[in-house]
């Protein structure tokens, strides 16, 4: 996978955020690593998706006030 020129400087400009944007963008599950290669250019943007590791992503917690 790879982002676009565009993509890549969105990403660049706020890393924080730009976390969701990168697996929304490349279809990243949340809970798998990935890797963003920025440097050198000609590898700049490509996206590699870890398949052998997984992250824990903790769910929100839901209380009763909270259903409706």
């Amino acid at each position: 996978m790879k982002l676009t020129e565009e993509q890549l400087k969105e990403y660049l400009a706020d890393k924080v955020s730009g976390d969701a944007k990168v697996r929304k963008w490349c279809n990243v599950p949340n809970n798998r690593y990935y890797s963003l290669c920025t440097w050198p250019e000609k590898l700049a943007g490509d996206v590699w998706v870890d398949n052998t590791r997984t992250r824990v992503v903790t769910l929100p917690k839901i209380s009763k006030s909270d259903v409706k």
